[in-house]
């Protein structure tokens, strides 16, 4: 999940580029955490960018990354303080982690940020994992090169569900990205649903399709996630697509269950499967 959110997350208020248009606030400390079944929590914390008609590089948002927070998160039955670490992985290059706690299904997870006057809480929570049926392979019309990926999953109708896609490409991505409108509500789908997975979203990304390409090996991760994590996702999708829409500007942050600061606290319930996409009868989950 690499991502820039403190980029996307910036207060912006006026409707022309003249600077004297900008309404200046003051800064915010944005969260990205999340914690999965059966994996480490992993937090990230920066302050907003001001905005200003100055070109800003990259390397010059390290400049607001926070490295000396006191990061804890409490599951009821114990409480942990994550350690933070160099993680070039990742963009900022700067995470909060711990292998003392790994996500269950079915608990509830507390995060506590303190620094400087800022205090932050925020509390998400882990369903159960939902396993996808199948997998099929599918050629692009017009290509001879490219192919779509599908996913065949079965949905609850008893339930109120909320789904998300990630995807890793191997050789090519680091860690797992965002799928590309990965994600769905049960509003959405049929009992049995057979779902489009593309290729994950970064500005680093040199492959820009959202399509794969024959023999890439490809893990997908599928996360059942609570309403709130839904409602930032939901957002944040909505905002990718408008931000390259100029009719239909964002001038709204998302909407978020952080408490005291921006961003978001997910609990994610995931199953993950590696598909090769020659041979779709090579796709396994990983254990």
């Amino acid at each position: 999940m690499k991502k820039i959110l403190l980029l996307i997350l910036i207060p912006f208020f006026g409707g022309s580029c003249n600077e004297n248009s900008f309404i200046i606030s003051d800064p915010e400390i944005v969260v990205e955490g999340w914690i999965e079944s059966g994996g480490f929590p992993v937090v990230i914390l920066s302050t907003t960018v001001q905005p200003n008609q100055e070109y800003i590089d990259l390397d010059d948002l390290q400049n607001n990354v926070i490295r000396w927070a006191t990061v804890s998160i409490n599951c009821g039955d114990k409480s942990v303080i994550l350690i933070g670490k160099v993680d070039k992985s990742y963009y900022p290059p700067y995470i909060y982690t711990t292998s003392e706690m790994r996500g269950q299904s079915g608990k509830e997870y507390e995060l506590n940020v303190s620094y400087k006057d800022y205090s932050i809480n925020a509390v998400t929570s882990i369903p159960e994992s939902i396993e996808i049926e199948n997998f099929n392979v599918v050629k692009c019309e017009n290509s001879d090169s490219l192919y779509q990926l599908n996913a065949l999953i079965k949905d609850n109708k008893d339930e109120v569900n909320y789904y998300k896609f990630f995807t890793r490409v191997k050789e090519e991505d680091k860690i797992y990205l965002s799928s590309f409108m990965g994600l769905y509500g049960d509003d959405l789908l049929d009992e049995t649903t057979l779902i489009p997975v593309y290729g994950g979203i970064s500005s680093f990304k040199k492959r820009h399709s959202p399509y794969f390409k024959i023999d890439d090996e490809v893990f997908v991760k599928l996360a059942h996630l609570d309403s709130s994590s839904y409602e930032f996702w939901k957002d944040y999708q909505n905002v990718t697509f408008s931000s390259s829409v100029s009719f239909f500007p964002d001038r709204e942050n998302m909407r978020s269950n952080i408490i005291g600061g921006m961003g978001y606290w997910c609990g994610y319930g995931i199953r993950e499967y590696k598909v090769n996409i020659r041979d779709v009868y090579n796709s396994e989950e990983l254990k």
